[in-house]
């Protein structure tokens, strides 16, 4: 009366009639995590069978689920017969419905899960806990929603040594969260990502990145997301029209944030992007033909270089508070076009040599305060 166990349990049912309706305590025994109420349908095929949502009766449930190639075949599809039981619900897909472990299970690779979930529907929730990755979280359809608990509930965490990028239409990632078209200069819309933490533990320049737009355009959101530890935070390639708010990027090792080619139309509001053990070469880079881009309150702290602008590149940064930068404070290079406006910020120099150089570019500063407590500025 109080439910089954697992889905094990569930599969070791035999004879289930049309309509019987049961109960599951949890997807894995013990977990208490991942269940919910099944009813089987005789008629369906079992090569809907997806692991989460609709399962194959006649499948064997993973004895070890550290396993790849064991995990990987129980998410396969049937190819005969009909029978499934089908998973009651509405709304968001739980990736704890396919198996993802939030218990910091080392060996674990929950992106196998999530992108199960991810292909099923690309709208997903992932509870609070926090879930090991080897490989890539990856949407290429347009809508795409993948939501958390909140950044200090749920963490995704890339597990040292075990680590190794995705191929996807022939291009290479090398990112914890993708969102792709796939295919060069065909843009999807709509992306949202919101309320987690993503933990690269990469303090080398690797070349992993945090989260990764690519040819994705308009309402795109990112929304009280925290990313730590990565080569680079943030890095959109030909995508515009996003919007970031409450985003904290620290301790990336190359870059917090990257926008490269025609990424036009960025809104960052009340975003912080600094060093707590790290000193970041360049927080900011936006180059090659970006523009309408804008940085509104928050925080640029503690880099080499605060932000960098190039090659035909704008950047409004208005009410932030810049500190701590060994090289300078902002340089721009080659953008004689639209100008680029820094007002109303507070920009503290730290160590005395940092400033602000441009060279063959249209650069507007008003309305800021620039100091230096332990002495003066060049």
């Amino acid at each position: 009366n109080d439910g089954l166990e697992s889905i094990a349990t569930m599969l070791a049912i035999k004879n289930p009639r049309n309509g019987q309706r049961i109960y599951i305590k949890s997807y894995h025994v013990g977990l208490n995590k991942g269940g919910g109420t099944f009813v089987y349908d005789a008629t369906l095929s079992r090569s809907k069978h997806d692991g989460g949502t609709i399962i194959d009766p006649t499948k064997v449930f993973p004895t070890d689920w550290k396993n790849r190639t064991q995990v990987n075949d129980w998410f396969l599809p049937s190819n005969t017969g009909t029978g499934c039981w089908v998973r009651q619900y509405d709304g968001a897909v739980d990736v704890l419905w396919f198996g993802a472990r939030p218990d910091i299970s080392l060996g674990v690779d929950n992106s196998i899960a999530i992108n199960k979930a991810l292909s099923v529907k690309n709208n997903i929730f992932l509870p609070g806990g926090n879930y090991i990755i080897h490989r890539p979280i990856l949407t290429a359809k347009a809508n795409a929603v993948i939501k958390g608990d909140g950044v200090d509930n749920t963490l995704i965490t890339v597990e040292n040594g075990s680590w190794q990028s995705t191929t996807y239409n022939s291009k290479s990632y090398n990112a914890v969260i993708v969102s792709t078209s796939g295919i060069q200069d065909r843009w999807i819309e709509t992306s949202t990502i919101q309320d987690l933490t993503v933990l690269g533990n990469s303090y080398s320049a690797d070349g992993k990145i945090g989260i990764y737009f690519d040819n994705v355009c308009m309402r795109v959101n990112v929304k009280n997301v925290v990313i730590v530890a990565c080569d680079k935070g943030l890095y959109t390639y030909k995508s515009w029209c996003h919007n970031y708010i409450g985003v904290t990027i620290t301790d990336c090792i190359t870059n917090s944030i990257h926008l490269d080619t025609f990424a036009n139309g960025y809104n960052f509001s009340g975003c912080a992007v600094y060093g707590k053990s790290v000193m970041t070469a360049c927080h900011i880079v936006v180059e090659n033909a970006c523009y309408g881009n804008n940085f509104n309150g928050g925080v640029i702290e503690k880099a080499n270089v605060g932000v960098t602008l190039s090659n035909n590149a704008q950047m409004n940064i208005n009410g932030v508070d810049w500190e701590e930068f060994v090289v300078l404070f902002m340089q721009q290079i080659g953008c004689p076009d639209l100008p680029s406006v820094i007002s109303a910020c507070s920009i503290m120099g730290n160590p005395f040599q940092s400033g602000i150089a441009t060279n063959n570019g249209n650069l507007i500063v008003e309305g800021s305060k620039i100091f230096n407590p332990s002495g003066t500025i060049d």
